[in-house]
């Protein structure tokens, strides 16, 4: 056994004890006319993805990568970092907005913050990815979707 494989399956193990259900939202978007600002947001069940994930709240300790992107303004407080298996796309082809719903049903909603997704690999496999999210809106219709 290779040790990008050992180190999957290490990862697995993680997820399985300490992963939630979660949800990855892919929403296509459509803008209106030129002079116009519509957009919308689109989505179908071939839309979405069902996986186990890592979630857990940003610490800004001092000297840490989340406490220098915290004083950048890159992250608030409330944003959450999660973690899933190198496997899972976190994009698409096309205009794409990824949203993430943790629990089942999902019950609460987050959008990625736009600093990428960060992949560990290791021989060219990627190992786990990890994103950082922060919470949108808990209840009603979102502006433009359909």
């Amino acid at each position: 056994m290779s040790v990008s494989s050992k180190l999957q399956n290490g990862f697995q193990k993680l997820l399985d004890k300490a992963g939630k259900q979660i949800c990855i939202r892919r929403f296509n978007v459509t803008i209106g006319s030129v002079w116009d600002d519509d957009i919308n947001l689109t989505s179908g069940t071939n839309f979405e993805t069902w996986t186990s994930g890592i979630v857990l709240p940003i610490k800004g300790k001092f000297g840490s990568s989340e406490s220098m992107l915290m004083e950048q303004g890159k992250l608030i407080d409330g944003d959450v970092k999660l973690f899933v298996s190198g496997n899972i796309n976190f994009t698409g082809i096309g205009s794409y907005i990824i949203r993430v719903g943790i629990g089942s049903p999902p019950n609460i909603e987050y959008q990625p913050v736009p600093l990428g997704v960060i992949k560990q690999e290791v021989a060219g496999v990627d190992i786990y990815k990890k994103a950082y999210f922060r919470r949108i809106l808990d209840t009603g219709s979102y502006l433009g979707e359909v």
